[in-house]
């Protein structure tokens, strides 16, 4: 008999712990909703955001469909559009340091060398080079100039033949 009074006293001490916790998690929820953010310029309409990345609390970019890419300079107050010579959905965007970034537009990386100021077309792959299967480049991480990883995939149609 003892033994069971001493799991219900601990259930009935877990029981209890939990729903104090959730209700101090609910009322922390309900103060913050909305807090921290804050209405911002709007979007290009019909265009999805595909990548964001800030290289620190200020300075950032989103980038999405039909070679749209932003930047801000303000932590996200004001966004400026960019000019890139592409139209392909831009899939992803990295900095390896200050200066040095790399953007995945399709089957194209393009590489900034200022910040971000200029994009400049650096290498595209072509479906030949893949037996006909048509590649496109989902994200980019560098080392160095000349050193990083790719990761994306090769379709034909509307069926995936490879993927990494």
């Amino acid at each position: 008999m003892k033994l069971r009074e001493t799991f219900e006293r601990r259930a009935a001490r877990v029981l209890c712990a939990a729903l104090f916790l959730t209700a101090a998690f609910a009322a922390v929820a309900r103060a913050q909703r909305g807090a921290g953010w804050a209405g911002g310029q709007q979007g290009q309409p019909g265009k999805d955001l595909n990548a964001v990345y800030f290289f620190d609390s200020k300075r950032g970019w989103a980038a999405g469909d039909g070679g749209l890419v932003l930047h801000t300079e303000d932590g996200g107050r004001v966004w400026v559009r960019q000019r890139i010579e592409t139209k392909e959905s831009i899939n992803d965007i990295y900095f390896r340091d200050k200066e040095d970034g790399y953007l995945l537009a399709g089957n194209q990386i393009f590489t900034t060398a200022d910040g971000g100021a200029t994009w400049v077309a650096a290498t595209r792959f072509l479906a030949q080079t893949f037996g006909g299967a048509e590649p496109e480049l989902y994200s980019a991480r560098f080392t160095s100039k000349k050193r990083g990883w790719v990761v994306g995939s090769l379709s034909r149609g509307e069926s995936v033949v490879d993927s990494l």
